[in-house]
């Protein structure tokens, strides 16, 4: 009898925890046609461009530094660069708008904030040169590629959580296969 009561317990959690997700996903697409709408009308105003290079705007590196910055570059012409960027910090709100519910999901609360993202990439790369280490060295373990597969399902929920759970991947990864710290 416990059973079947702890079972329907769980099964409405997962009911609950889907419809979440569903009413999440929902939100999350018509914040995303609003912003893609927004965008467009920027882009048709956007001048043709003259004048000197200069360095783009924060939301436009940032965008680079997230991996979604189709178009975009780290120099842009001086009529240009407002606009862009103003494009840019639309596409950085569509981003994380589009995690949210995934991270959510994995308990991580986003925090839309660069300097937390400089912090993941760094520990991104840090666990990339160990995933190559392993591949390199054909090492067999197991448990160091489920720590890799853990880091990157959460590397785009950027928040001091993400940077702690990639910190300890990481240190486990170095201990468990033997990595030197320098990553040679």
């Amino acid at each position: 009898m416990r059973y079947l009561v702890f079972l329907g317990v769980a099964l409405s959690f997962g009911l609950i925890s889907q419809a979440f997700g569903d009413e999440c996903e929902k939100e999350a697409r018509l914040t995303h046609k609003v912003l893609m709408s927004q965008i467009k009308e920027l882009e048709k105003a956007l001048p043709p461009g003259s004048g000197i290079t200069v360095d783009s705007g924060e939301c436009v590196i940032r965008t680079l530094r997230l991996g979604i910055g189709f178009g975009h570059f780290r120099k842009t012409l001086i009529d240009r660069k407002d606009g862009e960027n103003k494009i840019a910090c639309l596409e950085v709100a569509d981003f994380y708008e589009e995690q949210l519910c995934k991270c959510k999901q994995l308990g991580i609360a986003l925090q839309n904030d660069p300097e937390i993202e400089k912090r993941v990439h760094e520990k991104v790369e840090l666990l990339k040169k160990a995933q190559k280490f392993i591949r390199d060295h054909a090492i067999k373990n197991q448990q160091a590629r489920e720590w890799i597969e853990k880091a990157q399902e959460v590397h785009n929920c950027y928040s001091e959580q993400t940077v702690t759970i990639l910190n300890t991947l990481s240190n486990r990864i170095d201990e468990t296969i033997g990595m030197p710290r320098d990553g040679n």
